[in-house]
């Protein structure tokens, strides 16, 4: 799906809604030849892209004096790839031209080829080479489709070199797999046509070259001394080069890199100038592969980006034709800088700027002064720069949260978008940005374009490569004496929207005007275009101008520039949302497209408002005050008018209890003059309420009022109650009267086992406020007599590295039914990277106690400890949970269940072994922001930030009950599981543990001592779980389809609440909520297993399965062996009864079902000898059950009988056995010489005798024969 930001602001009362719309993106791209060769007149090019019917194709030789058509507009196209034809043209140069009606649409022009994990794509510009149009790709990881290394393609993707799945790695020993992912990297091709290939990894970084056939390498840098991971050292002149581009030739070559790790000072620890962009002036000792290695330090660091002091940044560096060094550094998260430009002739000194500099422009801050709230290049991967500098392109990672415009609109960026933005003297021109979404997962990874402005795109989430036609009218020349030139219609066309709002009422028009450039003002041109939108057109509005004005085209007079088109509304009496009409240009071979090449017109409604309930919260917890049921109304209808509701005009229904149970907030609400969808906290939790265990529901209805009316006007949320069943506590601390936390051991462990870099404070005061940049906070929600003391705990405070710290209760040992119970508040740092905001709060149960359970995302092997006692080996049953509620900064889980053993990879510990997962953005209307205040804009996270005006604790258990092990906060289930298998079963017993760990190797907020990062743990209790207890189990039931029956259960809880829950084969049968599951009747879908959940609010206990199943099916009459001959038709029967109302069969020959045969007789028309013998069974069954038919029956070939006659006076008789099965017919001759044979009678075979007469006194003579049929 194409997309579009509209800007600019929208008349003051009118809602336009979401400004991202489905377009048609339309800039310049073309099909053009390379490869030309003319063998004794017989030409030879390849095509890039296949033709359109309205293209021409020609062949110009013999110095312009001949041209040959190979396609005329209307004529046959030409596919892509080589093109061979005999023309006789005389030797010497020749030029193929293409002239290209452009489609007006991106749209791909190659099939995708497949690559497992491609890094980089390059394509050769350079008209003169032999090389021209060649693609190359870097592939970091192996797969079916293609290995790890280099491959080269031609311009139309085709394997250009005959090397297939096999990479070309040119002698060169580090595309191994252990090096997957970042080797090799990015590519770029220099101007002698070699192809420069990034080694990103920190055992081998280096830049290297290959020649365009990829034969061979060099190093173009020098080789390491030691590894390229900072500091590097002094003996080395680079570190991990992520992206390489060179320019120039002979003495002015240079090479522009980015570099992960070097610096000015390269011995130093201190990270400040990491990711930075450097230039080697190599100068005319560069020859291409077989040069010597460049050892002399860069001659200049020309600019360091937004992120200076963080390793694994994905950047990409190219130089534009006006001199401008690109670079880009991938970010997602708000505030960051995606996009820099940088002057290499006018240089910034770097002693100038201590941190970021040395460019002077960049992406962030040109986006928030055009009006955006952030970078709307936010997490590009990568991006390319044209040849001609007119376009830059960029390819998106994974995306980013929404971004708002001037107009309030907002819009994300997702994976694989592809962002093309026009350059004015080299400066991306944002607004005009126009966009293209493969669609997919991510991650899109780089973009190339060719020398014709064609698109190579690359991603490893989609897992191909392929080629983008970006669409407009071109004319396309390309020389065998290596020149090339691309050319557009001189004419340019344009559209704004001159009246941008049309009204229903008085059928106000809205205008859009086409202008076009002078170049050819004395002829009339004609301008093609697509209207869209979400208004209909007829049904909403008509199009017209003039008779030149039609729905598909204009014609602009001769003499005049512009024509306008109006929209004129049509006055229905339908509240609708405004609506929108988009008029895009089409392309031409009478014009370009210039910008903007698309406008929108608004038709605004006039009915009386109607409003609508979008969506209301599903949840809200009666122990926070601070929670909330957020109701989402939209507004269709008039909306320069305000709306005002009040309580009136909401209704409650439910088991909860209005005014008790929770109440009505924030009325009266007023939907303001120009706002379509309004979102308000609307409910909230009473302080008073039921003290009961368990949940209340709330129905709400938006209620008819004045100057409004009402449609999908009801939803319901669930008020959780914070009532547990009555504490048998078993153990408790409150952290109040034990600093030395007496009770608890300590266990840690990090990456590097180096010193203690944690914070551990038992009885810490949270009202203080004094660690962290903590402001005080309220007291936890079991603490009373004011008590405010808790156990802060921290880790990776000072190392960027990362660690984990647990505490286990001593001398304790636990087991059978029982909980951790725990106050919790998780706090996120503020600011930083996202992986600095990925810290987790761990804790669980069935402990030895002599492990330290955590997880490191990056898997690299420790295994030893750093306090006595602290291996790095996991056990017992916990959970984390990640405060950043952003699955982990790449990993796959905010919420997460652990065991062991220690997962590793054959060789070295890596981390434990994972059980079940959960995702911040499936908990957003349990953890809303507001209160808590870490995480995404949209929610889900259970931790708050320093800033947080709504310090918000949580409350959280971790239960055993049985094997099933449950993980609730604010008794909400988060994650829960059955622990039945492998290792994680044996582990049942035993002690708790709270924990904290950091899985990143970096520092929170960016720099040592400032992490805001920690937890408070606070009213520890171990208690003793008393499940509801069944009484009497549900009993299986045999019985027949049309019977009346049921199941039942007798159960007790502790509580006094009781719900049931019956289940079907597992699965929950709607409103089947009491002790007693109904048959009234039975039919047969009923027949399954059935298992009743009985809860008391608080836990559940699950009955023993039991079965409804119908008595078994009885075979009256079974099958019976028969007699047949070849060629005749027989068939076997069966006589069955069932009780389930199905009867199913089923025909077996051996053993083997027999395709089809599934009703109560089998037929076997035309049988031959193969279907002869047996056994022949047949399985009855009623959906349940079945049986099988017994004893076998068989078909065997029937036997000729032997024939006796006799004569009593006139009567003739024969006489002969028969088998079962097969008709045996008598048939007579009066003279051997008849035609035929005349039946006396046909008699089937019973297994007895038969005898037929005849009379003597029919005939005197007569021969008898016997047939078997």
């Amino acid at each position: 799906m194409k997309k579009l930001k509209l800007d600019g602001l929208l008349a003051r009362g009118v809602a336009v809604g979401a400004a991202i719309m489905s377009f048609t993106t339309m800039v310049e791209a073309t099909p053009y030849a390379t490869s030309l060769t003319n063998n004794a007149g017989t030409v030879s090019f390849r095509l890039n892209q296949t033709t359109t019917t309205n293209d021409t194709v020609m062949v110009i030789s013999s110095g312009g004096s001949v041209t040959n058509i190979l396609q005329a507009p209307g004529n046959n196209i030409i596919t892509r790839g080589l093109v061979v034809t005999n023309l006789a043209i005389a030797p010497g140069t020749f030029k193929v031209r293409i002239k290209h009606l452009g489609s007006g649409v991106i749209s791909p022009n190659s099939p995708t080829v497949p690559f497992g994990a491609p890094r980089g794509v390059a394509a050769n510009r350079n008209p003169a080479s032999p090389y021209f149009g060649w693609v190359y790709v870097s592939n970091s990881g192996t797969n079916a489709a293609h290995g790890q290394g280099i491959f080269a393609l031609s311009s139309e993707l085709a394997d250009i070199t005959g090397q297939g799945n096999v990479p070309k790695t040119g002698g060169y020993p580090n595309f191994t797999p252990a090096n997957a992912g970042s080797s090799p990297f990015t590519l770029s091709i220099a101007p002698d046509d070699s192809v420069l290939v990034c080694d990103w990894t920190d055992a081998s970084g280096n830049l290297i070259t290959m020649p365009p056939l990829l034969s061979s390498f060099s190093y173009t840098l020098k080789q390491l001394t030691g590894v390229a991971a900072a500091p590097v050292g002094s003996n080395n002149n680079h570190g991990s080069v992520v992206s390489a581009f060179m320019v120039g030739t002979g003495a002015n070559t240079k090479l522009y890199t980015l570099d992960e790790d070097y610096q000015r000072d390269p011995a130093t620890g201190a990270a400040t100038e990491w990711n930075s962009l450097w230039q080697y002036n190599i100068g005319a000792s560069y020859a291409g592969v077989g040069s010597p290695e460049w050892s002399s330090a860069p001659d200049a660091k020309l600019m360091t980006p937004y992120i200076n002091n963080f390793s694994g940044q994905n950047m990409k560096v190219e130089v534009g034709p006006n001199g401008y060094v690109y670079v880009n550094q991938r970010r997602s998260n708000a505030g960051q800088y995606d996009l820099f430009i940088v002057d290499p002739a006018h240089p910034v000194d770097p002693n100038s700027y201590p941190g970021i500099g040395g460019f002077f422009w960049d992406s962030q801050t040109e986006s928030l002064a055009e009006g955006y709230s952030d970078d709307v290049l936010r997490d590009m991967m990568r991006f390319s720069v044209s040849k001609d500098g007119r376009y830059l392109a960029g390819i998106i990672a994974g995306g980013s949260n929404p971004i708002t415009a001037l107009d309030g609109s907002s819009a994300t960026t997702v994976a694989n978008e592809i962002i093309l933005i026009p350059l004015t003297n080299g400066i991306p021109n944002i607004p005009a940005r126009q966009i293209f979404n493969f669609g997919g997962a991510g991650s899109g990874r780089d973009i190339a374009f060719d020398a014709a402005d064609n698109l190579i795109c690359a991603s490893s989430g989609l897992g191909y490569i392929q080629s983008l036609d970006i669409g407009e009218t071109t004319d396309a020349t390309t020389g065998s004496d290596g020149t090339f030139s691309v050319a557009t219609p001189p004419t340019q066309t344009s559209v704004v929207a001159t009246t941008p709002l049309a009204y229903e009422q008085g059928s106000v028009p809205g205008m859009f005007t086409i202008t076009r450039t002078p170049d050819d003002i004395g002829n009339p041109l004609t301008v093609f275009y697509t209207i869209t939108g979400t208004a209909t057109l007829t049904n909403d509005y008509t199009v017209g101008g003039g008779s030149l004005i039609t729905t598909t085209n204009c014609v602009i007079a001769a003499g005049q520039t512009s024509t306008n088109i109006t929209i004129t509304p049509v006055d229905d009496s339908i509240p609708e949302l405004t609506e929108t009409v988009l008029l895009t240009i089409k392309g031409s071979g009478g014009y370009s497209l210039g910008f903007p090449s698309f406008a929108q017109v608004a038709i605004v409604d006039n009915e009386m408002p109607q409003l609508q309930v979008l969506s209301l919260s599903t949840n809200l917890y009666q122990g926070n005050l601070n929670d909330y049921a957020a109701l989402a109304i939209r507004r269709l209808g008039n909306t320069n008018i305000d709306v005002n509701l009040n309580a009136s005009s909401f209704a409650f229904t439910g088991t909860g209890v209005s005014n008790v149970d929770y109440y009505l907030t924030n009325v009266p609400v007023t939907i303001p003059a120009g706002v379509v969808d309004l979102t308000v906290q609307i409910i909230a939790p009473g302080p008073n309420g039921t003290t009961a265990v368990g949940s209340r529901s709330i129905n709400l209805s938006l209620v008819a009022g004045a100057g409004y009316t009402v449609t999908n006007n009801t939803a319901t949320t669930t008020l959780t109650l914070k009532a547990v069943p009555p504490e048998n506590i078993l153990f408790s601390d409150n952290f109040e009267n034990d600093p030395s936390g007496s009770n608890w051991k300590v266990a840690f462990a990090s990456y590097t086992n180096g010193s203690t870099d944690y914070n551990l404070i038992f009885g810490y005061d949270y009202t203080s406020g004094s660690v962290g940049n903590l402001a005080p906070i309220p007291p936890a929600p079991h603490s009373t007599n004011g008590d405010t003391k808790g156990v802060y705990m921290t880790v990776n405070k000072n190392a960027g590295i990362s660690a984990g710290l647990n505490l286990y209760l001593q001398n304790h040992t636990f087991g059978s039914n029982y909980a951790l119970r725990f106050d919790m508040f998780l706090v996120q740092n503020s600011v930083g990277s996202a992986q600095s905001k990925v810290e987790n709060a761990i804790f669980g149960i069935d402990h030895s106690s002599n492990m330290t359970n955590w997880f490191r995302n990056v898997a690299v092997p420790v295994s030893d400890r750093s306090i006595p006692g602290s291996i790095w080996q996991s056990d017992g049953l916990w959970f984390d949970v990640g405060a950043d509620g952003n699955g982990g900064g790449g990993a796959n889980t905010d919420y997460g269940a652990w065991s062991g053993p220690t997962w590793t990879n054959g060789v070295n510990v890596i981390g434990p072994t994972n059980m079940i997962n959960r995702l911040a953005s499936t908990t957003r209307q349990v953890f809303k922001k507001p209160p808590f205040t870490a995480g995404t804009s949209l929610g889900g996270s259970m931790a708050n930030t320093v800033l947080s005006g709504t310090p918000t604790w949580v409350e959280v258990e971790v239960s055993q009950i049985g094997n099933l092990i449950t993980f609730k906060a604010n008794n909400t289930v988060l994650l829960s599981y059955y622990n039945t298998n492998g290792v994680p079963s044996t582990f049942t017993n035993g002690t708790v543990m709270l924990g904290y760990n950091d899985p990143w190797d970096d520092l929170g907020n960016g720099s040592a001592s400032s992490g805001e990062a920690g937890v408070i743990y606070d009213n520890v209790r171990v208690v003793a779980i008393t499940p509801p207890t069944i009484i009497t189990q549900p009993s299986s039931i045999v019985a027949s389809a049309g019977t009346t029956t049921n199941l039942s259960v007798v159960a007790s809880t502790v509580t006094g609440t009781i719900n049931y829950q019956w289940t079907l084969n597992g699965a929950s049968i709607v409103g089947a909520t009491s002790s007693t599951l109904n048959f009234a009747p039975l039919v047969s879908t009923n027949f399954a297993t059935y298992a009743v959940i009985v809860n008391d609010g608080a836990y559940s206990t699950t009955s023993s399965s039991v079965t409804v199943a119908p008595p078994t099916p009885i075979i009256i009459t079974n099958p019976t062996s028969r007699a047949a001959v070849v060629g005749s038709s027989p068939s076997f029967s069966v006589v069955a009864q069932t009780f389930s109302g199905i009867t199913n069969y089923q025909w077996r020959y051996y053993g083997t079902n027999l395709s089809g045969k599934t009703t109560a007789t089998l037929s076997l028309p035309g049988v031959q000898p193969i279907s002869f013998g047996g056994p022949y069974t047949v399985s009855v069954g009623d959906g349940t059950t079945s049986i099988t038919s017994a004893p076998p029956a068989f078909l065997t070939v029937a036997v000729a009988q032997t024939i006796t006659n006799s004569v009593s006076g006139s009567t003739f008789s024969l006489q002969f056995g028969t088998e079962f099965g097969p008709n045996y017919i008598v048939e007579y001759k009066t003279n051997l010489t008849d035609v035929s044979w005349t039946p006396i009678s046909t008699n089937s075979g019973t297994a007895s005798p038969v005898t037929v007469t005849d009379s003597l006194s029919a005939a005197p003579t007569r021969f008898y024969r016997m047939r078997l049929q």
